[in-house]
Formats: C-alpha cells, structure tokens, sequence
C-alpha cells in the first residue's frame, strides 16, 4: 500500500505539530477506496516531572469502503481517538545466557 504524507512541524522548536497520511490508489480487492489519517500532537509533561514530550493529541482516521466480495456498496467511517492522562511506564529486564 503506497501512502503519501504531509508534516507540519514548528519553525522555531523543529516539534512535529501534525501528520497527515492518505492512501495514493484504491485498493479494490478488499474495498478501500480513500484512507485518510491525521494525527495532531502536543507537549505533555509527566507526573514524574521530567523533559516534556511531545506525544499525540488525537488522531481522526477517515475511510471509504465500496464494493466488498461482490456485493456493490458505499460507506464511510470516521474514527476520533484522544489521548490523555499519560503515565510514565517503567519496565527492567536482564539477559540471561543459555544453558
């Protein structure tokens, strides 16, 4: 699936803003017709209190589905997810040598 894109990013701090991806041809043999999916950012700051992050804001997916196993028909979907309340996850691990 060839995709093409477009990144806003801020002039003075050089932080990605906002991504925007969109599927360049219809893939007919499962239905796709159009896929749109914009992601916009922003600075978090963790409870922790360390360096603030820049992380997704929310991300809208657009998408147009038409003709699917043989059966002729148009829909669209549109799907809104919104991210917040971020926590830092730690995670240990050690290697171990074979036995």
């Amino acid at each position: 699936m060839l995709l093409q894109g477009v990144a806003w990013i801020d002039a003075a701090s050089f932080q990605i803003l906002q991504i925007r991806s969109d599927i360049l041809t219809p893939h007919p043999q499962v239905g796709l017709e159009e896929l749109t999916t914009k992601v916009r950012f922003s600075q978090v700051r963790l409870p922790d209190g360390g360096v603030p992050l820049w992380l997704p804001r929310d991300a809208n997916v657009q998408v147009k589905l038409s003709k699917v196993l043989d059966l002729t028909f148009q829909a669209s979907f549109q799907n809104l997810h919104r991210y917040k309340n971020y926590r830092p996850y730690r995670v240990s691990a050690r290697i171990v040598a074979p036995q």
